[in-house]
């Protein structure tokens, strides 16, 4: 189906599981059908997926499993992003900014305050 006032529509999936094995805590039954339904959707529809739409999957984990495969066959790219720190993420974005040529004036109102971020990663381990 056509866009409607953009050239793509992007559709995010978080943490379907779609690319992980089947276990029984998980469904079986219903996992592995659904990915099947996929899997034919895309082959059937590879073009007009490629046309219109971007699709992003955000997993905990994958594995090597055929709809991996079929996706790279269709052109679409697997790209793994691990987990950052702040002071990483902070670094990335003064080189964007160095790059585009955009000052940052003020130092002190940084954009990732560290204290906020070394809270939310203890609470988050």
């Amino acid at each position: 189906m056509p866009c409607f006032g953009y050239d793509k529509k992007m559709i995010v999936v978080k943490n379907s599981g779609l690319f992980k094995k089947e276990t029984k805590k998980r469904g079986v039954s219903t996992l592995k059908e659904t990915r099947n339904n996929l899997e034919k959707y895309l082959k059937e529809n590879a073009e007009d997926v490629k046309q219109n739409s971007i699709l992003v999957f955000v997993e905990d984990g994958i594995e090597k499993l055929n709809i991996i495969k079929l996706i790279e066959s269709i052109g679409g790219i697997i790209c793994e992003f691990p987990l950052q720190k702040p002071i990483q993420i902070e670094k990335r974005l003064e080189a964007i900014c160095r790059a585009y040529k955009v000052n940052i004036e003020n130092r002190s109102n940084k954009i990732f305050n560290r204290n906020i971020w070394d809270k939310y990663a203890r609470t988050n381990k």
